[in-house]
């Protein structure tokens, strides 16, 4: 899903220059949390996808820091900050 949403913002784009306007906005996200809850839901590290997918990256899918996986695989910026208190 996040590879289909990465090439659609250039049609996107596209459409904005074309009509003039912006019509999308484009905004931050911030995560926070226990980095891995989730890892044992049918969306995390239990899943025949997140297996495979986890062979490849250190980061469980279907926790807050499965998304990181994607933006690398994308080669998309970002910025990930650990606070520990």
């Amino acid at each position: 899903m996040a590879e289909l949403a990465y090439k659609s913002m250039s049609i996107w784009k596209e459409l904005e220059m074309d009509s003039g306007t912006s019509l999308r906005t484009m905004s931050g996200l911030l995560n926070f949390g226990d980095t891995t809850m989730g890892a044992d839901t049918p969306e995390g590290s239990h899943s025949r996808f997140s297996a495979c997918i986890m062979k490849e990256t250190k980061y469980l899918l279907g926790t807050l820091m499965g998304p990181i996986a994607n933006l690398e695989n994308l080669n998309m910026p970002f910025r990930k900050s650990m606070c520990l208190t």
